[in-house]
């Protein structure tokens, strides 16, 4: 099987490794801050509770929006988190394309079995649609040949 794959630079791969350290630190606070504190009030306590899991939520968020791939004649494998998502050409229902210029991000939307309910809130905050999808940064990656094999394997235009 020919396997491609497409990282982002060296500083989004060491920003990344420093979000997935985030996360895990940041789950592992909220056992420890609720069990180490007196709170006086309820808004304490949803305080030590909500702002670690806004922490994680936001690292997760970030991680997933900066995801290595790697294109198969099989499909396409997303990153996220520690696994790879596999997702066939089948899967890919249509690219979207969100911002300009240095802050241009596409999308690529898929049906609803392959990835996780973080790629629908991704796909929520991009281009408005609860379809499950995933970022391309292609000025990140400098490489529009994601896209060209995208599209020639899935037919898009």
């Amino acid at each position: 099987m020919n396997k491609r794959k497409f990282n982002y630079s060296k500083k989004t791969q060491r920003s990344k490794d420093v979000m997935k350290v985030f996360a895990v630190l940041s789950l592992l606070l909220i056992p420890l801050l609720i069990i180490s504190n007196d709170f006086k009030t309820i808004f304490e306590f949803c305080l030590a509770f909500f702002v670690p899991l806004f922490m994680t939520f936001s690292c997760i968020f970030y991680l997933g929006s900066w995801a290595d791939l790697e294109i198969s004649d099989d499909g396409v494998y997303v990153e996220f988190l520690w696994k790879k998502l596999y997702v066939p050409w089948n899967g890919i229902v249509k690219i979207k394309s969100a911002g300009f210029g240095f802050m241009r991000t596409d999308l690529v939307l898929v049906d609803n079995q392959h990835l996780t309910g973080f790629h629908r809130i991704y796909s929520l905050f991009t281009v408005g649609s609860l379809q499950p999808g995933f970022h391309i940064h292609s000025h990140f990656l400098q490489s529009r040949e994601l896209f060209q094999l995208i599209q020639k394997y899935r037919g898009i235009n």
